[in-house]
């Protein structure tokens, strides 16, 4: 299993609506990798240095390697396979609509116009999405644990609201969003976060995402 690859990017193989194929050289072996077209966009010209987080998918007789910028979107594309239907070519797609706080927020926000740009994806599929998707978000574990430098790992240039290193759940990250997306500044953000942060563990666990949402905007509503 690969899952990782540094090399010089020997040459852009071929560029599809949403997906491109590249060769990689690393010592002197040549490795065929897709990449999304936004991961396209952050490789330079050829012969440079590349490092791509990779994700090898093995179907019969089938060897494919897909290529990342950071292990964040690769998980994000890992947990897309796991709804139903989803396959590499889809969740690559996907990848490519936008950054990755983007695709989050349309996902935990039931943003059908933005899900159903993607090809392939009717608006049947696109709530199919929502519903099997959206709650494993807050659950997964790279999104469990962030802090001040978290946006500095997320492609799009997000910058955390937050200005200490307090962790902070995978809920109140979609949270933050979810008011981002509403129309709120960072530092509205940042004291709907702190409300949250009073919560003890345990009472934090037995809040959903929507939960969470609706404590954060009935304490902004308070601050008026």
């Amino acid at each position: 299993m690969i899952a990782s690859l540094s090399g010089h990017l020997e040459e852009i193989v071929s560029v599809a609506d949403t997906t491109a194929q590249i060769s990689l050289a690393v010592n002197g072996v040549g490795y065929r990798v897709t990449v999304s077209k936004r991961t396209l966009d952050y490789l330079s010209r050829p012969e440079s240095e590349v490092h791509l987080k990779i994700y090898t998918h093995i179907r019969e007789a089938v060897f494919s390697l897909y290529g990342f910028i950071t292990s964040e979107e690769r998980a994000f594309f890992e947990l897309l396979l796991t709804a139903n239907g989803v396959g590499p070519s889809l969740a690559m797609s996907f990848l490519a609509l936008g950054d990755l706080p983007s695709l989050i927020s349309a996902l935990v926000n039931s943003d059908l116009d933005v899900l159903t740009k993607i090809p392939g994806v009717g608006k049947k599929t696109a709530q199919r999405l929502v519903i099997e998707l959206g709650e494993k978000l807050a659950k997964t574990s790279w999104l469990t644990s962030v802090d001040a430098n978290f946006g500095t790992l997320i492609p799009g240039g997000y910058v955390s609201p937050l200005t200490s290193a307090t962790p902070i759940s995978g809920g109140a990250f979609l949270v933050a969003e979810a008011l981002r997306s509403l129309g709120y500044g960072d530092i509205e953000i940042k004291e709907a976060l702190a409300v949250l942060a009073a919560f003890d563990e345990e009472e934090l666990s037995l809040l959903s995402t929507e939960d969470m949402l609706r404590v954060s905007l009935q304490s902004l509503a308070k601050r008026k």
